[in-house]
């Protein structure tokens, strides 16, 4: 009788938590999201200090190993549905202009969990790149593993980095001049 009770209550406990799992990932596919950022007729007023505040209309630089700087865009998205994969699409399209400088376009995706931070770099070229080309990449992302069944928030940017010139002033003339558009598009589920 002991065995039967037994074997019964562990059935009962193994079926709640399947049908648990089952119901979070019907709530999660309940709502998808796509996130287009899209930065058109770049102008030197919308230029700021890199510092994960993200807002779709200001073109973010950073200066770095005392020879290069990036300019990228960016968003932080919530409420992203860990069960499924988040895919990213990067692009940057290339103005007339002939390109003499060696340019590296990078997709970027960080995250931060409670224990540690992530991140991944997707590198589009690493090139002189060619004038008036539309330059494009993609990844997925799987983050059932780092955030389990919470919510994840993800910062995701596309940047243009190159040898920086003498000034700030000269290094946002030259990328735009050079760069027309950046573009990410996020694709995945919403976490309700």
């Amino acid at each position: 009788m002991r065995i039967s009770l037994l074997f019964v209550t562990i059935c009962f406990i193994i079926c709640s938590i399947v049908s648990c799992t089952d119901e979070l990932v019907r709530t999660c596919a309940a709502g998808a999201f796509t996130t287009n950022i899209k930065n058109e007729n770049l102008s030197h007023g919308q230029f700021r200090p890199f510092d994960f505040t993200t807002n779709d209309q200001t073109i973010y630089y950073e200066y770095f190993d005392s020879s290069r700087v990036r300019f990228k865009i960016g968003r932080t998205i919530s409420n992203i549905c860990p069960f499924k994969n988040v895919r990213v699409s990067y692009s940057a399209l290339t103005s007339e202009n002939d390109q003499p400088k060696l340019f590296n376009m990078i997709g970027e995706i960080s995250w931060n969990t409670f224990s540690s931070g992530f991140g991944s770099e997707l590198l589009i070229v690493n090139d002189t790149i060619l004038p008036n080309f539309l330059y494009q990449s993609s990844d997925e992302y799987d983050f059932n593993g780092d955030f389990g069944d919470k919510m994840a928030v993800v910062d995701i940017f596309i940047g243009i980095e190159f040898n920086q010139l003498n000034s700030f002033q000269e290094d946002s003339t030259y990328f735009v001049d050079h760069i027309q558009n950046l573009q990410i598009v996020a694709e995945g589920d919403l976490f309700r």
